[in-house]
This record gives C-alpha cells, structure tokens and sequence, in this order.
C-alpha cells in the first residue's frame, strides 16, 4: 500500500515509498484501459513524498538517508531515473509545484526526527549538479508527519498533515513561496486521521478522523483556498 498519485491520463500510481514502514521500492500503476504495470525505485524509500509534476512525470523524494534525495519517472518511460541531490531522510512530507517560467517544485511538510523540515525548492528537472534551496522562513510551527499539499494561485499552497508529536491532530497551514511567509489555518474541529481532498467545486475538505475525546469526526470541513 502508499500514496496514490494520479497522472493527467488517468493513470494512477501506487507509491509504496510512501508509507512509513516497511521500506519499498514498488509503484504500481492502474492505466484507464485496465492495464496495470509495475515500476522500481532506484532505491528503497519510506515515508518519501511523491507527486506527478507536469511535464516532468512521477517525482518521488526524501524517505532515505543514503539515497539521492530526488528521483523520477519521466513521462512515457519505464524505468526511474536518480537526479544527483544530496540523500534527504524527511520523512512525511509532500511535494507541491510553486509556479514559475521553470517547473520549480517544493518539499513541504515532514521531519527531521522531532524537528519540523522547512520547505525546500528545486527543479526536478535537473539531471546533474542538482542542488536544494531551503527555504528556512518556510518552516511550520509543527513537525508534520502524513503531509499533503495542494497548489493555489501566486505560488501558493496549501499544507495539511498530522502533528509529529503525541496526539497527532490535524494542522493546516498556507504556504505563500513569493512572501516567503506560513501562516497556521485553525481547524474547526481537532481530529487525528482524517484525509484532506481536493473537491470538484475548487475547495479543499477535511474529512473523517477521530476528536480527541475518541468520538468519529462525521462532518465535512471546508477550506477555500485564495
């Protein structure tokens, strides 16, 4: 099991990397036609965030801290390829695209340990003499495990994941990468295990999980994004 990340054709990729244990280096992928095709990581991962990125394909980072920190699976090909970035062994984080004339792209969310990860931005791209640009003023004001992300408009995004500590709620921040400021969106309801989708009308909803008193969370929250 993983992430699932799903492709402009439909195609929906499995990304074992993804979860937090054990270890893996499996994606299977589920065409539309019903066709279903496996793929290797160049290294096993866990814990790694994963995003399809437009006109780059299948991009999966961090979870390792002796592989390189970014890889990819380009659009059309078989096999992934390792880009020459430093190892990164964050785990729990998300990848989001933050606009530009360049696809340019952010690692948001995830930890070091019980520190908090600030966010970092590259080009996935780069093939050789890669490097990371860490955005230290982008750095939560907690250390997130489970991190999803959704681009908004002016390179912006929007970043939800479980509190790394005991407890593990729900926190919501938005990510501003041109302000180079993160500001926490208060939640109405504290819930531990719910999931953030992206709705067919253009907001974000948090749904399911559990309160803190163990009663299920049985409503739909809504964030709309600017």
């Amino acid at each position: 099991y993983g992430r699932t990340v799903t492709a402009p054709d439909g195609t929906a990729y499995i990304v074992g990397a993804t979860r937090s244990s054990p270890s893996s280096d499996k994606v299977i992928a589920f065409a539309p036609s019903g066709e279903v095709s496996t793929f290797t990581l160049t290294a096993p991962r866990a814990a790694a965030a994963a995003a399809w990125i437009e006109g780059v394909g299948l991009v999966v980072s961090g979870g390792s801290p002796t592989a390189p920190g970014v890889e990819r699976l380009a659009e059309g090909t078989v096999n992934f390829t390792e880009l020459e970035f430093p190892p990164d062994a964050t785990r729990g984080a998300a990848i989001v695209p933050v606009g530009g004339d360049t696809p340019h792209v952010a690692i948001v969310g995830g930890h070091l340990g019980d520190a908090a990860a600030p966010a970092r931005t590259f080009d996935p791209r780069c093939t050789s003499q890669c490097s990371i640009t860490t955005r230290a003023s982008l750095e939560p004001s907690a250390a997130l495990s489970e991190t999803w992300a959704f681009a908004t408009a002016n390179a912006r995004a929007i970043v939800l994941g479980n509190d790394a500590t005991p407890g593990a709620m729900l926190r919501a921040f938005a990510f501003d990468f041109g302000a180079n400021t993160t500001i926490e969106i208060p939640l109405r309801e504290a819930r531990s295990g719910a999931t953030p989708v992206a709705l067919p009308n253009g907001t974000l909803g948090v749904l399911g999980g559990i309160h803190p008193d163990g009663s299920p969370a049985l409503t739909l929250e809504t964030l709309l994004p600017e």
